[in-house]
Order: C-alpha cells, then sequence, then structure tokens
C-alpha cells in the first residue's frame, strides 16, 4: 500500500537511473528528494507513518507504506522484498537515521542482490 499513488505502470526502465528509495521522509528524506527530484530518477519515500512530514510532498513520485525498522526488522525486510518486485532496476536506498543504517547493515547481506545499498 502507498500512502501517494505512483503514476500508472512501472516507470523505472524508462529512466536509465534506478529508483531512489527515501527511509522514512522527514526532513532529511525531503532534502535528499529536493536534490535528486530533477536529475532523472523516480523518488519514492519509505515510510512508517503514514502522517510522518514529507508523506503529502510533491518531490516523492509515491511513499510506500513500511514496518518501522526499529521495531519490526524482519517484517521491514521482508517488505521491502516486496515492494522491490515492483520495479525493473534494483533501487537504491538512503538511509535517514541511525536506525535505518542499522537495519541495513544487519540485512545487507540478503538485501545487496536486490538493492543498491
Amino acid at each position: 500500500m502507498m500512502y501517494k499513488e505512483p503514476p500508472a505502470g512501472n516507470n523505472s526502465s524508462l529512466s536509465r537511473f534506478p529508483p531512489v528509495f527515501v527511509m522514512n521522509p522527514y526532513y532529511t528524506g525531503v532534502g535528499i528528494a529536493r536534490n535528486l527530484r530533477r536529475k532523472g530518477p523516480a523518488v519514492y519515500g519509505l515510510a512508517s507513518e503514514k502522517d510522518a512530514p514529507g508523506t503529502k510532498s510533491r518531490l516523492y513520485d509515491g511513499v510506500y507504506n513500511i514496518p518501522n525498522g526499529r521495531d519490526e526488522p524482519e517484517a521491514l525486510y521482508r517488505r521491502l522484498l516486496e515492494i522491490r518486485e515492483q520495479h525493473d532496476l534494483a533501487p537504491v536506498i538512503f538511509p535517514t537515521r541511525d536506525f535505518d543504517v542499522l537495519f541495513l547493515h544487519r540485512y545487507r547481506e540478503q538485501l545487496s542482490p536486490f538493492y543498491e545499498l
């Protein structure tokens, strides 16, 4: 489920850039999205809270609903694998908080075949 619906169809194959996933679209995430927005890649937020700052931002092509990596790391891992199936190219993940970095470190071997970490 997404908080903000992406454009119809999988447009990742239309770009020469892989999609970008920003973990937690708070202020740091919005800054990342703002800097990448006009550079070419599709930029998606990954949010565990529907009302988090940035979830309604026009800077994201969509915002995916994900479990909180701090509280449910295994559920987040499974959700990231589900989301990956919707994109042709391996997405690049940008962590925005310490828990995101720890999560990606913990699951790097499992996620690295599917994502650019």
